[in-house]
């Protein structure tokens, strides 16, 4: 997949990358939560 086909698939609303932008950074913050929780845990051990 090329990323003109990628382009023509994505809608160019402005709607759409500022739902794509919060998901991002949800699982960014997420994934750091998680990341942090895990590293809790070893340091426990």
């Amino acid at each position: 997949m090329t990323a003109g086909n990628v382009k023509k698939l994505v809608p160019k609303t402005p709607d759409f990358y500022q739902k794509l932008g919060c998901w991002v950074v949800q699982h960014s913050l997420e994934m750091s939560k998680s990341s942090s929780l895990i590293r809790e845990k070893i340091l426990e051990k």
